[in-house]
């Protein structure tokens, strides 16, 4: 089952967990010292992805003591942090950290409501030296801006999160925001969802490896511990996302002579508000044929219970539920809009341990 946390961006769980999850055990890939704990839970989190910079505002609940306020109140910055020069990357943020501060927070909270700038997927494509230079230079542009609306910002609080540490901090902040674990980080008796992450170059899968709620529920004595990195399976299958989905979509149409593409949308998919995805153009019911047929035509000769569609590799069937993230968070809204019937699902069965440890490396 693929499912989304609440009615948030698929951006917001990763944004959340540095929020309420400060002081989790994970590897920071940096040598740069620990923060201090900050007085409050406010926290102003820029978010650098692959494709754009978001700035979110997080503060205590009104009503909840275990949950947290969020926003995102101004729109996104369409230019990546990773194409930026470090000279004027913090030039082109300005205004907008400015705005964000002088209209979003109030001015007797800033002093306790420190900044973060986290790089992910894009950052992580560039040379360690190269990120630094960009850190660096936001850091030291930050310092000599005099305006009186400024956010208190340490140098460490700007950094790149290794590709595990992100899927750990999406994994439990996406069961955050389902009420699933509070901010104790212990696990209950509910079960932990997992991710399914697509984006253009792969899918990404974590799973709960210790699955502590099965303890919960039948021996009802485990010991609950907060969850840590560890206790997730993260695996990504490279050369998996959609730039390949769409490359096997070209040569099947082209194997059978077709020259109109019905998962050829205008302008990819358009969105009013919160609301799902809508189709611009394509046809949506054909074109999830179409794939539905190359995924059965690539698993025909594959080992009974076994999905061989991956790199053509016979893998553990993946397992519901999860909580699904960026295009395949698009992809499962425009399914959900575009099928007529409500009941549709997209379910799995759970696999065991054993078969998880059996994937092969990519």
């Amino acid at each position: 089952m693929l499912s989304t946390p609440r009615s948030w961006s698929c951006l917001l769980p990763l944004t959340l967990a540095l929020v309420v999850f400060p002081h989790v055990p994970v590897v920071t890939g940096t040598e740069l010292p620990t923060p201090p704990l900050p007085s409050s839970e406010c926290r102003v989190i820029v978010e650098a992805s692959s494709a754009a910079m978001r700035f979110f505002v997080m503060s205590p609940h009104a009503d909840d003591s275990n949950d947290v306020a969020m926003s995102d109140p101004l729109p996104p910055l369409t230019q990546a942090l990773h194409t930026m020069a470090p000279a004027v990357a913090y030039a082109l943020m300005k205004d907008t950290l400015h705005e964000l501060s002088r209209q979003h927070i109030n001015a007797k909270v800033r002093p306790g409501c420190p900044l973060h700038i986290v790089g992910t997927s894009g950052m992580r494509e560039l040379p360690e030296a190269r990120q630094s230079d960009i850190y660096d230079a936001i850091y030291a542009s930050y310092q000599a801006d005099e305006s009186v609306d400024k956010l208190p910002l340490d140098r460490y609080n700007l950094r790149t999160l290794p590709e595990d540490e992100e899927s750990y901090l999406l994994t439990v902040a996406a069961n955050f925001l389902d009420k699933r674990i509070g901010k104790d980080m212990e696990p209950s008796a509910l079960q932990l969802y997992g991710i399914v992450d697509l984006d253009p170059s792969s899918v990404r899968l974590v799973m709960d490896v210790e699955q502590r709620w099965r303890h919960n529920v039948r021996k009802k004595a485990y010991r609950p511990t907060p969850l840590t990195q560890s206790e997730f399976l993260v695996h990504t299958f490279a050369n998996t996302g959609t730039t390949a989905i769409r490359h096997q979509v070209d040569e099947t149409l082209s194997a059978l002579n077709r020259t109109d593409n019905p998962c050829m949308f205008v302008d990819g998919f358009t969105t009013a508000d919160d609301s799902a995805p809508k189709p611009d153009g394509g046809d949506g019911r054909e074109c999830m044929a179409l794939i539905q047929s190359i995924v059965d035509t690539a698993n025909s000769n594959c080992t009974n219970n076994m999905h061989c569609v991956l790199l053509s590799h016979a893998q553990p069937r993946p397992s519901g539920p999860f909580y699904a993230l960026n295009e395949l968070y698009q992809a499962a809204s425009f399914a959900h809009s575009t099928l007529s019937s409500s009941s549709v699902r997209f379910d799995f069965p759970t696999p065991s341990r054993y078969e998880m440890e059996q994937v092969r490396p990519m």
